[in-house]
């Protein structure tokens, strides 16, 4: 687990100095990816379900039993998303798939998985559901491996680019460390370069709002004892920015106060609604640690909660003022003993710290990197 350890603490992958375009993987690609290379004996189909021309699932036919449960975990936010997304679920249901738009069906030549399912037994005759993710330096494939009765018996998170490697690793990393010290996160079955095995995490995704439960589970997350200088921090990140945002990230480096500290926390850090499931029981499960570390920072994972989604959902008014208006921000900084200038020093940092990823941009005039700068300038008023 030498590998796995390290991983931990090296979650961020630097963002090029010059845009990449991401380009989104091919069925071909995928099913190469998933089987062997020699021709099989089976014969299986698949639908091959896209979006906006882009391929998002990839389903066994011998797995359509299992379909719903791992769907029901996918709830789109929007109202027209969710109305497409209830007519795929009940044609899937009915058995009648192919009749959509946008579904086409695969018979590929090779259906027999690939030796990565081999290091968890019982794993070599399921039937999976492949949930592609979107292109970017860290694209991956989410694999739900369905038992013939309609079970989820694993899921393996594979990756499709080289950067998901080490985001793959740092997953597995944190699956292994946590086990046994928090609750509702996923088992950590088998990992290799490129390829986790992991438990499935039965239930429903969040609504978007944030709730009492969630701060207080994100309270209970392990802590090292240690106190860490902010100062420090930002020297280390400013090491990994691209010299494209170092320049405009300076000045607001200024406006952070010198010489604070803070408890060092696990920080998960991609803490949104569709990673935080509530299973049949009612409690939490939390999934894709990708980007989780042990030396975190405390808050930022309920900042990210509010500005990831202030993005994607292009959602009005200021952000920054609805998080010092939340409560439950509140209570959680009153717990950590967090006071109003700490925390708009952690925002800042935040925020700084968001241009060391490359994110997908939602269209060529609203881009993550024009959005964060103007948080931060915002911040600066």
């Amino acid at each position: 687990m030498d590998e796995l350890t390290e991983a931990i603490d090296n979650r961020c992958t630097p963002a090029p100095e010059k845009p990449t375009s991401f380009s989104a993987p091919t069925a071909e690609h995928i099913l190469r990816t998933l089987f062997r290379e020699e021709m099989a004996a089976l014969h299986r189909s698949f639908y091959a379900i896209g979006k906006q021309g882009e391929l998002r699932w990839i389903v066994d036919t011998a797995a359509i039993a299992a379909l719903d449960p791992v769907w029901e975990a996918w709830i789109p936010y929007t109202r027209r998303s969710r109305l497409l997304w209830r007519l795929i679920r009940a044609a899937a249901l009915l058995r009648c798939l192919g009749f959509l738009p946008g579904v086409s069906r695969l018979h590929p030549e090779k259906a027999v998985l690939g030796d990565w399912v081999n290091s968890v037994p019982g794993l070599r005759n399921t039937a999976p559901i492949v949930f592609v993710g979107k292109p970017s330096t860290t694209a991956k494939l989410t694999v739900f491996l369905a038992t013939p009765p309609g079970d989820i018996a694993a899921v393996a998170k594979i990756a499709l680019v080289p950067g998901a490697i080490s985001s793959i690793a740092c997953e597995a990393a944190a699956l292994d460390a946590l086990h046994g010290r928090v609750s509702g996160i996923p088992r950590l079955l088998a990992h290799s370069p490129g390829v986790c095995l992991e438990s499935w995490s039965p239930g429903r995704s969040m609504a978007r709002t944030l709730t009492q439960g969630q701060v207080e589970w994100l309270l209970a997350l392990p802590r090292s004892g240690r106190r860490v200088a902010l100062d420090d921090r930002l020297q280390q990140l400013f090491s990994r920015l691209p010299a494209t945002h170092r320049h405009r990230a300076r000045p607001h480096s200024f406006l952070i106060p010198s010489g604070l500290t803070f408890n060092e926390v696990w920080e998960h850090g991609d803490f949104v609604p569709w990673n935080i499931k509530k299973d049949p029981d009612g409690k939490l499960a939390v999934v894709d640690w990708e980007y989780a570390t042990a030396s975190g920072m405390p808050l930022l994972d309920l900042l990210h909660f509010h500005y990831r989604q202030h993005y994607l959902f292009r959602d009005l008014g200021d952000v920054h003022e609805r998080i010092a208006a939340d409560p439950l921000v509140a209570y959680y900084c009153r717990a950590a003993s967090i006071d109003r200038r700490q925390a708009l020093a952690l925002e800042r940092y935040y925020l700084l710290g968001c241009l060391a990823h490359q994110i997908p941009a939602l269209s060529a005039l609203d881009t993550y990197e024009y959005f964060i700068h103007s948080c931060l300038a915002r911040l600066a008023v």
